[in-house]
């Protein structure tokens, strides 16, 4: 899969930046928010204020701005390797043989791979992976950037969202078997949907409605609660995650104003310490989410990549059966003419 995304390397170079740029702009804007609340007073003349709350919002435009061009060429990235690899299983599918092609299984089964198994590649693989590379960006230079800003408060809540990191790891396994039986079960589903499609006329002709109907709901009812209990356990670690964060955003502020009663710091650093304690939790916990998102899926992807890859070689000894051979090869094989 990794090939595929390699084919836009000018594009996927563009996002790395503008996914590096990103949280050191975070970073500016909370430094931003200390030199704020710790400047203002009753001395202080209102013009200044109003130059930095000014600069500070032309921070957050920028911001803004990055997330927009971010999510545009990571949704067009992923629009074209999609194309890519649904080309590639259709060029493989073309050349199978015709009597195995059009068995009722095998054909359900080719269904599924532009349907479900195409949609979990989008959500559950490509985006993820994406997510897993800005979070380890993000999780770097705004961490830095913490410790720098008070390295007390921010080497302890680093260390702890590190800590915090480790809780969702547990629900790895449950998570990729959850996941598999969704898969499978919706791979089942469309099989069977199709089977009953093709046999259309063979059930009005039989009177069996009543049959077919309760066993497409048996097979409806099974692959929706499949997915029902994937996106429980799902919901599940992503909520641990979410109090951890926020457990975070509490130290960061508890932490800091017990150093203000101790003249340590100014009311200003406390706040930008719980706003980078906010910053931090989320690509500390995207993390752990899309590696078990794309851990979860594994088996779907190879299964993809191997019927892509395969499309992609035979075409290549195709190519190379009927490329031209140049009569210079045969000197002295052939006889003089």
């Amino acid at each position: 899969m990794f090939k595929e995304v390699s084919k836009k390397s000018f594009l996927f170079g563009i996002i790395i930046v503008f996914m590096i740029v990103e949280p050191l702009v975070n970073s500016k804007l909370n430094y931003w928010l200390q030199d704020l609340f710790n400047i203002a007073s009753k001395d202080v003349p209102f013009k200044l204020i109003i130059r930095l709350l000014i600069i500070g919002f032309l921070i957050w435009i920028l911001k803004r701005i990055i997330i927009y061009t971010t999510s545009i060429i990571q949704s067009y990235i992923v629009c074209k390797v999609k194309k890519d690899v649904k080309h590639n299983i259709f060029r493989r599918l073309l050349k199978l043989d015709s009597n195995k092609f059009f068995a009722s299984d095998d054909t359900g089964r080719f269904l599924s791979f532009f349907t479900n198994d195409i949609t979990l590649l989008e959500n559950k693989y490509l985006n993820a992976i994406f997510g897993l590379i800005s979070g380890i960006f993000s999780l770097v230079i705004m961490g830095t950037a913490f410790i720098n800003l008070n390295w007390k408060i921010g080497s302890f809540i680093v260390a702890f969202g590190l800590l915090s990191m480790l809780v969702p790891v547990f629900f790895t396994k449950v998570l990729n078997t959850k996941n598999y039986k969704y898969s499978f079960d919706m791979s089942r589903f469309t099989q069977q949907l199709k089977e009953y499609l093709d046999a259309y006329p063979t059930i009005k002709n039989y009177a069996i409605e009543k049959e077919i109907e309760e066993k497409f709901h048996e097979i409806n009812t099974k692959a929706e609660l499949s997915k029902f209990d994937y996106e429980a356990n799902l919901t599940l670690s992503n909520n641990v995650g979410s109090m951890l964060s926020w457990f975070m955003q509490f130290m960061a502020v508890g932490i800091g104003l017990l150093f203000v009663t101790q003249g340590y710091v100014l009311i200003g650093t406390v706040i930008a310490a719980r706003s980078f304690a906010s910053d931090l939790a989320m690509p500390m916990q995207t993390i752990i989410i899309n590696l078990n998102s794309i851990k979860s899926i594994k088996s779907v992807v190879t299964k993809i990549e191997t019927l892509a890859t395969s499309a992609c070689d035979d075409e290549k000894t195709q190519h190379q059966r009927h490329t031209h051979i140049p009569l210079s090869q045969f000197s002295g094989v052939l006889p003089a003419l």
